[in-house]
């Protein structure tokens, strides 16, 4: 008996190639969006905490309209509950791309003023928190030369070596030729707010007009994970400069363990994982289907294997290797396109958020999910169909044709179809009516046909 239930399934897995390759797709693409989601959440969330930690972010960021110098940042390094602090000089200009041809034709739009942020650094080589990564060209900036942060280069439409011109405070035009490009991972990417980021040498400020001095503090606490305590330094440091004359226009605050937009991150990352679940739950409606149609079509086989000792066990046993044999194949299919799309997908979320993805693995818990899921969910979704089948008896099952001989016949659209009643449809064809029949005959599995396709739709 074994030997023959193990014939039948695999009869039943190669007879029919189209309905075993459709089970495994349906229930693959499920498994496998669920396994590139996991593993790509995984991945970014660490890899995007690695990297901000690299750069030893601010606990908190306070800027002041008047300007302070180095003396003064040497000061609050001394505050206690300080673990650092460092600043830099933040200016709003407006800016243009400067044409490259200097005779443009009439046709031609002039370019637009936008704004733009510039940052100045006392010294590049030295900074303390919230550091900048060079990427290309020149570092550290020099004298009228201006480096762009790399997600802003889109935006900007100009690249290394063009130049900009700079409307200054007392409306003054200034050329800055574009000198490289650098990454600071604490800035909101450009695409997001829409506003470009760049960053000059100290001495550069002179040229552009604007005063020699510090206007943006960034502070790091000692005790970064207890967010009271990092409340109560910013505060000691906003008392500091507000008794020392300074006015505080703007402060924000780091929670601690939190990186820039991640819950934007985890957001869009939930969500296509509300996506990957659908399609699973999905191919769990087309598993019922797809069995209820197998054990409906062998009905009479079941009938047979009772009437020659079969037991409901072993009859349920041998249905279920079927089922299992498809999450089988479908985990085959899925894990290591799981993986590739983890990778695609973890590279192509890096570089919306800005920030770089120097490693990539596969997560073992993503592996687990996807296991798990694609042995229970298949076996669960087919166990209903497969219970029904067995509460028929030998004898009915061997005369079953796939008519309900007690219900059949007797709803509402049988008697409309069959002319039978005020309203009739003997006006459709023989073949049209026995269509819909057919269509309605089974009110539970054209359910769960419609509720797939509404559910895909």
């Amino acid at each position: 008996m074994p030997d023959s239930r193990w014939h039948k399934v695999l009869n039943d897995l190669w007879g029919n190639k189209m309905r075993t390759g459709l089970i495994v797709v349906s229930i693959g693409v499920g498994l496998f969006a669920i396994g590139m989601i996991v593993n790509a959440r995984v991945v970014l969330s660490q890899e995007f905490a690695t990297s901000y930690a690299a750069i030893n972010p601010s606990s908190g960021t306070v800027r002041t309209t008047e300007t302070f110098d180095e003396d003064f940042v040497r000061s609050i390094r001394r505050i206690q509950g300080v673990q650092d602090a460092d600043a830099r000089t933040t200016l709003s200009v407006r800016f243009q791309v400067k044409r490259q041809h200097p005779a443009p034709s009439a046709q031609d739009t002039p370019p637009r003023w936008r704004d733009l942020l510039i940052f100045a650094v006392p010294d590049y080589e030295d900074m303390r928190v919230n550091k900048i990564q060079p990427q290309s060209g020149a570092w550290p900036p020099p004298p009228h030369e201006l480096l762009l942060e790399r997600s802003a280069v889109e935006l900007v439409g100009a690249q290394v070596g063009d130049s900009i011109l700079v409307e200054t405070s007392d409306r003054k035009l200034r050329e800055l030729r574009i000198g490289g490009l650098v990454h600071d991972l604490c800035q909101i990417p450009s695409m997001f707010d829409g506003m470009p980021r760049g960053y000059v040498a100290y001495t550069t400020l002179d040229w552009l007009g604007e005063p020699r001095g510090l206007n943006e503090l960034h502070i790091v606490a000692q005790h970064q994970d207890d967010p009271s305590e990092v409340l109560r330094v910013l505060n000691r440091v906003k008392d500091r400069l507000e008794k020392s004359g300074f006015t505080i226009p703007l402060s924000t605050y780091a929670e601690p363990g939190t990186v820039p937009l991640d819950d934007i991150l985890q957001t869009v990352l939930l969500l296509l994982g509300v996506l990957g679940l659908l399609s699973l739950f999905l191919s769990a409606f087309l598993i019922i289907n797809t069995v209820s149609a197998l054990v409906t079509q062998q009905t009479r086989q079941v009938g047979i294997m009772k009437a020659v000792g079969a037991r409901n066990r072993q009859i349920v046993a041998m249905y279920l290797m079927l089922v299992l044999a498809y999450g089988c194949l479908a985990l085959l299919l899925a894990v290591p396109l799981g993986a590739v799309g983890a990778r695609a997908l973890s590279q192509l979320m890096a570089g919306l958020f800005n920030f770089d993805l120097p490693n990539f693995y596969i997560a073992p818990q993503a592996v687990g999910l996807q296991v798990a899921i694609g042995l229970l969910a298949p076996m669960l979704s087919g166990l209903y169909p497969i219970l029904s089948v067995l509460r028929v008896t030998a004898a009915d099952a061997m005369r079953n044709y796939g008519l309900a001989r007690d219900q059949f016949g007797t709803g509402w659209l049988d008697r409309l179809l069959a002319g039978q009643g005020a309203l009739t449809m003997r006006f459709l064809s023989r073949p049209t009516r026995l269509s819909l029949r057919n269509t309605f005959r089974r009110k539970g599995r054209l359910a769960l046909t419609l509720t797939t396709l509404t559910l895909g739709g």
